[in-house]
């Protein structure tokens, strides 16, 4: 599926993570095809489970796709800073007291 990081769709694939911050805050979501990827600073996520894949979690709002986490395979956990368009449409949610257009979708796959 196609999914939203800040300012940016970027198409279904397969994709590269990695730090382009010396503290790890600043991440860069590349496809491997090598097209445009697109950047976001995260804050870190405290450990919650011994839960310990690599894995992405994304925030569904209808047919959107916003790239919400990104956890690596020690453990560790870094969430995204939210866009303007996926604060957006929290508000429209929480405004109608409708919990049937969000749900969290985790894809975990370690290559």
């Amino acid at each position: 599926f196609d999914f939203v990081v800040g300012n940016k769709t970027l198409p279904a694939g397969s994709y590269v993570v990695s730090s382009v911050t010396n503290d790890g805050t600043g991440l860069k979501v590349q496809n491997r095809d090598a097209k445009p990827g697109a950047f976001r600073f995260t804050n870190m996520i405290p450990v919650k489970s011994k839960k310990q894949t690599a894995r992405m979690v994304f925030h569904q709002y209808g047919q959107e796709y916003f790239l919400a986490e990104i956890w690596s395979a020690d453990g560790s956990g870094r969430a995204l800073r939210q866009c303007k368009r996926e604060r957006d449409l929290r508000q429209d949610i929480a405004s109608n007291n409708s919990q049937g257009n969000y749900q969290v979708v985790e894809v975990a796959v370690l290559r």
